[in-house]
């Protein structure tokens, strides 16, 4: 058995192994076009024999957590052919996965599990998924004196021109705004014109200048047996008139479109976007992404805290070692100082209990109910509802 990082010789067995875990396998040749857009040395194979039976990538981005970007390191296809399954083939590519994205640079981590189950024993923790609208696309409430003129101006674009002006939107307005919102500025364009292939991207204007965009695909017009729908993958704006002047833009798709789709921030307050609705407004949520600290003095370093304090605990993660000791944390004009120290302290942490903190998936109370953090005291308790208060979690980017 061999663990290594993946070869632009290897291709052709990962496409393949890809092909069979996610039900779309062809027997058709692999053809360069087909994994062109990978980064082999970002994926971690499992071989026997030279033959590989075991796979995860690793995609490295930077995410905002609590308004900081930190790189990131997002856990993408994992897949083990299944002859080959319940040896813990995984379990020993993610330990390589750990220690790569350490080396990387990449303090925190995030996937979407197959099993909650075996990633919690890795030190993940369960955040939150995104909300999936649907509703009519005639209920979009649309003021008919907003009208867009000279003040108000609309570019459509193709996915695969959009590249510089969305990531130059996103850098400026989302990690203040979204916990948790990760991207990849370096994204290759031969990925970005993959992912954006069937994609439309509209950029509202003011006086020139950005103030809203919605990243979106059109499907089943003019097909009798599914009425047209609008998918919006993802929709921001800076202000109510900018809102305004995008949803006036949707709106202009009723006659084609009957059904509209929209993925939101969780716990966003949709309900007065709607007007007249003869029909249902459904939400659905799918399984909970899944987070975990990789580097626990990087990814504490320089979080904002909202009050003054000092406060010291003894972290456990079994899978990385380097994290193991005792941390000290100071707040500094606003933000967290993090050392090591040889102090006795009573708080204890697990690597889940610290991942929950940072991300702020949990409750302290339920963090302590788990077992995942022991030993605090009244005064500890308020410093870390202070610290660490409970967030939902946005990530538009699919990995």
């Amino acid at each position: 058995m061999e663990i290594r990082k993946l070869t632009k010789e290897d291709m052709t067995k990962v496409i393949k192994l890809h092909q069979y875990s996610y039900g779309f396998w062809t027997d058709h040749d692999v053809r360069d076009e087909d994994h062109n857009y990978m980064i082999p040395e970002n994926s971690i194979g499992l071989f026997e024999n030279d033959n590989l039976v075991s796979v995860a990538t690793i995609m490295h981005t930077q995410q905002s957590i609590r308004g900081i970007l930190k790189g990131m390191g997002g856990i993408s296809m994992v897949c083990t052919y299944p002859e080959k399954r319940m040896k813990g083939y995984v379990r020993s590519i993610m330990q390589s996965a750990f220690l790569e994205m350490k080396e990387a640079e990449l303090s925190v981590s995030m996937l979407e599990p197959f099993r909650e189950s075996f990633y919690t024993d890795l030190g993940d923790v369960p955040a939150h998924d995104k909300y999936r609208l649907k509703a009519p696309l005639n209920g979009l409430r649309v003021p008919p004196d907003i009208r867009i003129g000279d003040e108000w101006t609309v570019e459509r674009i193709p996915g695969h021109e959009a590249k510089e002006r969305y990531m130059a939107f996103i850098k400026a307005f989302a990690p203040t705004k979204f916990h948790g919102f990760a991207y990849n500025p370096s994204i290759r364009d031969e990925e970005w014109r993959r992912r954006n292939k069937d994609h439309h991207y509209v950029f509202i204007k003011k006086a020139g200048q950005v103030e809203a965009l919605a990243r979106y695909t059109l499907k089943g017009y003019m097909h009798f047996e599914q009425p047209g729908e609008l998918i919006i993958r993802e929709m921001y704006w800076r202000s109510l008139p900018a809102q305004t002047a995008l949803f006036h833009y949707l709106g202009k798709h009723r006659d084609q479109i009957q059904t509209l789709h929209i993925i939101l921030p969780y716990g966003t307050d949709f309900q007065h976007w709607f007007e007249h609705l003869q029909d249902w407004i459904e939400i659905k949520v799918w399984h909970p992404w899944m987070v975990r600290v990789i580097d626990a003095k990087e990814a504490l370093t320089g979080l904002p805290v909202s009050t003054d304090g000092e406060l010291t605990f003894t972290l456990t993660d079994p899978q990385c070692g380097w994290n193991n000791g005792t941390y000290l944390l100071k707040s500094n004009n606003g933000q967290l100082d993090v050392s090591m120290t040889k102090r006795s302290v009573k708080l204890e942490a697990s690597i889940q209990g610290l991942s929950a903190l940072v991300y702020g998936t949990h409750s302290i109370e339920a963090l302590e109910y788990i077992g995942w953090i022991k030993g605090v005291s009244d005064t500890t308790r308020k410093l870390l509802h202070n610290w660490f208060p409970q967030l939902p979690l946005y990530n538009p980017y699919t990995f």
